[in-house]
């Protein structure tokens, strides 16, 4: 995972101890990605993205579609968006826009705690 605000980025293995702020809730990136891991369609690679707009923050993520989900063409990834929204939404209390991007196209963190790569 990689946060980005503005030029602003962050490692997944920073990802514990950060907090979004988006409406004055707190949501830890650990809990975004706890719901990621759970959809079958789609890789653990993701990106959230931080915009502001006015004096609230927009949490926005891109995450990698598992090759046969991109496969499946728009119709696939549009219901997959809708429903990672609809998890992060109901865990969170947020609304988060969901950008399913092809496979293999977001940087890997060089390292991390979790031993992941």
């Amino acid at each position: 995972m990689r946060m980005r605000e503005d030029a602003h980025q962050m490692d997944k293995s920073m990802a514990g101890a950060t907090t979004c702020s988006s409406s004055r809730v707190n949501v830890f990136p650990s809990q975004i990605e706890s719901i990621l891991l759970d959809v079958k369609e789609i890789e653990p690679q993701y990106v959230i993205i931080v915009k502001k707009k006015g004096y609230l923050d927009q949490l926005h993520v891109d995450v990698e579609a598992r090759q046969e989900t991109y496969d499946a063409g728009p119709k696939k990834i549009a219901e997959v968006e809708k429903m990672v929204e609809s998890k992060i939404r109901g865990m969170t209390g947020i609304g988060m826009k969901i950008r399913l991007v092809p496979p293999k196209t977001i940087t890997r963190s060089e390292g991390s705690q979790t031993g992941d790569r």
